[in-house]
């Protein structure tokens, strides 16, 4: 069995280098949960400071969002590595699971955000 986003479809390797773009994207895409999960964090922080609610609907929001693009950057960093242009290392494969500890932890967060929210309407 071939590892994902290494099969050839045809003989031809089109689903290669589907698979090889998709995961070209993971550098681009990797920024944007971390910046999403800071500004939860942010959000967060204002909370506290401000003792203000709505600074608990952005945190909400943006956890969520942030462990959406998660699963997508997780899912094409998988890809990245599976691809010829990466070798297999042990800083990769440290890499890899530090980001599926991340994704995992903003999937966790994301998930039980929000309940028990003020007026008990869940944001």
């Amino acid at each position: 069995m071939r590892p994902l986003g290494t099969a050839k479809v045809n003989g031809d390797g089109r689903y290669q280098i589907l698979m090889s773009f998709f995961g070209n994207c993971h550098p681009v895409l990797v920024h944007f949960p971390i910046a999403l999960v800071l500004a939860a964090a942010a959000g967060e922080l204002a909370v506290i400071v401000t003792r203000r609610q709505t600074w608990r609907t952005v945190a909400v929001a943006n956890i969520r969002a942030g462990a959406a693009m998660g699963i997508v950057t997780a899912i094409t960093g998988w890809l990245f590595a599976s691809s010829p242009l990466v070798g297999a290392s042990p800083s990769l494969e440290w890499h890899r699971w530090m980001g599926m500890a991340a994704a995992t932890g903003a999937i966790g967060g994301g998930s039980g955000a929000g309940e028990g929210a003020v007026g008990g309407v869940v944001c």
